[in-house]
């Protein structure tokens, strides 16, 4: 079953590449997870069902998304570019950010480069992307309900809810 949310016909996709520090490669370069908590690092899984879905959440772990047949056919895609960075820059650094370079059937490339990991102190997310993650994440409906309003005394990004 494929997600309707995406903006890309998968169809059209010749080539995914992940330009990313050597380091983190290292990390997420699972050969095939076998639990959930593998794929959570799988970066080609990540990519190909973010691609289909236009946002992961947590039932994008769950066994049967794992082995989706359009997810499957899309990763085999999916490659990872390790990137040699100098000592003194760091992993998603503004000097040296990672890159998806999506290529199309047609020739086209798409590129989009993030130097600050979304939802980070440095790309925090809006108040509507935390109630999507709240329910995405089957938060109980009164949390969803405030986030939504604003109505949380306390910043629910100082909290370590998420």
């Amino acid at each position: 079953m494929r997600c309707e949310n995406h903006q890309i016909d998968p169809a059209s996709i010749a080539s995914i590449a992940i330009h990313s520090p050597a380091p983190f490669v290292r990390v997420v370069s699972i050969a095939e997870p076998t639990t959930s908590a593998e794929a959570r690092f799988w970066v080609r899984y990540c990519v190909a069902r973010a691609m289909l879905c236009g946002a992961l959440n947590p039932a994008d772990f769950e066994p049967a998304a794992l082995s989706e047949p359009d997810t499957q056919a899309l990763m085999r895609k999916v490659s990872i570019v390790p990137e040699q960075l100098p000592d003194d820059i760091q992993d998603l650094s503004p000097e040296a950010p990672d890159r998806l370079v999506v290529t199309l059937q047609s020739g086209q490339r798409l590129e989009k480069a993030v130097a600050y990991a979304g939802g980070g102190p440095s790309n925090p997310m809006s108040d509507a992307d935390l109630t999507r993650k709240a329910k995405a994440c089957d938060a109980p409906a009164e949390l969803v309900g405030l986030l939504a309003e604003g109505a949380l005394s306390i910043p629910i990004r100082s909290t370590a809810i998420f």
